[in-house]
C-alpha cells in the first residue's frame, strides 16, 4: 500500500513538473523581450540654442515587432553640446507595452541664438570710437586696426567729457567685448551706453570705446 502511494506521489510530482515546464515554455515563447527600433528621417536638422527639444522628435519614429507603432513613447532623454558649440548630440529613448526600452543617439548641427552671438569667442562688433585726447590720427588708426580684425567702426567722434587715464569699453550686456581686450589691453569693460555723449550719431553701434591716455599712442597697423 505504501509503495503504491509513493508511486502515485512520484507520478503526481512528475506530471506537475512537466506541467510547469510546458507552462514556462509557453510563457517564454509568448513573452516580449525585444525593444522597439528608433527610425530617423533622412533630412538634416539644424538646432538653435534656446529651442524646445520637442522639435528634435519631428519625423522620428519608433516601431516594435509586436506592438507596432510606439512613436508616442519617444522622448529626448539627454542632450550634449560640443565644446565648440557647433554640434549637439541627442539621446532618444522609446519603449513598448512590455516596457522594453531602447536608446539611440544622433548628432545635429547646433547654432548659437542671434541674441547670444555677441558673447561668443571671436564675436564681431559695431563700434563707435570716442576720442578727445587731442592725439592726431589716434581714432583713425584704431579704426583701421579694428576693421582689420573684422569689426565695423560705425562712428568716430569726440565728447565733452574730460579725458581720463583709462580706456573704457561700454557694452550692451555682461560678457560682451572680451575680444576687444586683445587690442585695448587692460581697458575696463562696463555695461552701459554713452551714445548721448558723442558729438555725432552712433549709427547702430553696440560697443562704445572711450579712449583714455593708456591707449594714446597711435598703434601700428
Amino acid at each position: 500500500m505504501k509503495i503504491r502511494m509513493r508511486k502515485t506521489i512520484m507520478l503526481a510530482l512528475i506530471f506537475a513538473i512537466m506541467g510547469l515546464l510546458v507552462l514556462s515554455y509557453f510563457i517564454i515563447r509568448n513573452s516580449d523581450n525585444v525593444a522597439p527600433e528608433i527610425i530617423f528621417p533622412e533630412t538634416d536638422v539644424l538646432f538653435m540654442e534656446g529651442t524646445d527639444t520637442a522639435v528634435l522628435l519631428e519625423g522620428v519614429r519608433a516601431n516594435d515587432d509586436k506592438d507596432g507603432d510606439v512613436t508616442s513613447s519617444l522622448v529626448v532623454e539627454k542632450t550634449f553640446i560640443s565644446d565648440d558649440q557647433t554640434t549637439i548630440k541627442v539621446v532618444f529613448a522609446a519603449k513598448d507595452k512590455s516596457n522594453n526600452v531602447t536608446k539611440a543617439e544622433k548628432t545635429y548641427q547646433y547654432v548659437i541664438s542671434p541674441e547670444n552671438q555677441d558673447l561668443q569667442p571671436g564675436a564681431k562688433f559695431k563700434i563707435a570710437l570716442i576720442n578727445n585726447l587731442g592725439v592726431e590720427n589716434l581714432a583713425n588708426s584704431y579704426s583701421l586696426l579694428l576693421t582689420k580684425e573684422g569689426h565695423e567702426v560705425t562712428a568716430i567722434g569726440l565728447s565733452n567729457d574730460t579725458p581720463v587715464p583709462e580706456t573704457v569699453i561700454y557694452v550692451e550686456r555682461e560678457g560682451m567685448g572680451q575680444e576687444l581686450l586683445n587690442i585695448f589691453k587692460n581697458a575696463t569693460i562696463v555695461v552701459g551706453n554713452v551714445a548721448d555723449r558723442m558729438n555725432i550719431p552712433a549709427n547702430g553701434a553696440n560697443v562704445f570705446i572711450v579712449l583714455g591716455y593708456q591707449h594714446s599712442i597711435v598703434p601700428s597697423i
